[in-house]
């Protein structure tokens, strides 16, 4: 008599009865929960840049905080346009120089500003617009705290060139870090448009707060209050927007250098009005 093995039930078994089946021919489990655990290790197996570039999924303050930065940025460099106008002479009264060097005080950095803001738009395009655009708030900061303590008209010239350097990288990453925060066509324009009116009441507030600051503490606070924005600005990106992908296309030199100096021309072509 053979030695009793293990048996299981088959379909064919009408009556209930057992039939041997060995141990070769059993059915396999389906491994459900091994291909559970695969998909869950393969999920946290990806990049962490992959994680971080869907925006808004670390806070629901995300979105309206990132959009808060970003009209910081743009705002500030608005500002800047404006607010020196006010200050050009007390400025010169205090540094000395013609009206050549109080021209250039402002011109310095409208001609950096326009030559350099399609440049900075690509390389945010190639390294990440949210890394850019932190650069940028950090060397217009720092350029605002130089123009601030400049010592004389030229140095103060040099600092508002570095600080058009900071505003042509912040514009156009400011928008392209708010177009991947808000993916949907109608979130997107609301945003935009709330952007695009900040910048433009801080340029049209620039005269009224330059005038006001001077009054209050001299020429040199229109260049500090750059400071407290510049560092809320910092940690608002720093802390809730999402960093846009990365593209691999060709960086145009010569087109770039073409589109500067056509830029510069314009910005220093002589007011015909």
């Amino acid at each position: 008599m053979p030695a009793f093995l293990p048996c299981q039930k088959t379909g064919g078994d009408r009556y209930g009865l057992f039939t041997h089946v060995p141990n070769d021919k059993r059915r396999k489990p389906t491994g459900t929960r091994n291909s559970l655990s695969r998909q869950h290790q393969r999920s946290h197996a990806l990049p962490v840049t992959a994680r971080r570039m869907e925006p808004g999924s670390g806070s629901c303050l995300a979105k309206p905080l990132t959009l808060a930065a970003m009209s910081l940025g743009y705002g500030v460099v608005q500002l800047d346009v404006t607010i020196v106008n006010t200050a050009l002479n007390s400025i010169g009264n205090s540094l000395g120089g013609g009206v050549s060097e109080l021209q250039w005080v402002v011109s310095a950095y409208t001609v950096i500003f326009a030559a350099l803001i399609l440049t900075a738009g690509a390389l945010g395009d190639r390294v990440g617009a949210k890394n850019i655009f932190m650069l940028g708030f950090a060397i217009f900061t720092a350029a605002s705290l130089g123009c601030a303590l400049a010592p004389t008209s030229a140095i103060l010239i040099a600092a508002r060139a570095v600080q058009g350097v900071g505003a042509a990288i912040l514009v156009p990453n400011s928008l392209a870090l708010l177009s991947h925060a808000y993916p949907t066509d109608k979130e997107r324009g609301r945003a935009v448009g709330i952007w695009a009116a900040g910048a433009s009441l801080a340029l049209t507030a620039g005269p009224l707060v330059g005038g006001g600051l001077i009054e209050l503490a001299g020429w040199r606070s229109i260049f500090l209050v750059n400071l407290p924005i510049g560092l809320g600005g910092l940690y608002l990106t720093w802390r809730y927007a999402a960093d846009t992908r990365r593209t691999e296309h060709r960086f145009d030199l010569l087109g770039q250098a073409a589109a500067m100096a056509t830029r510069s021309r314009a910005a220093t072509r002589p007011s015909t009005v």
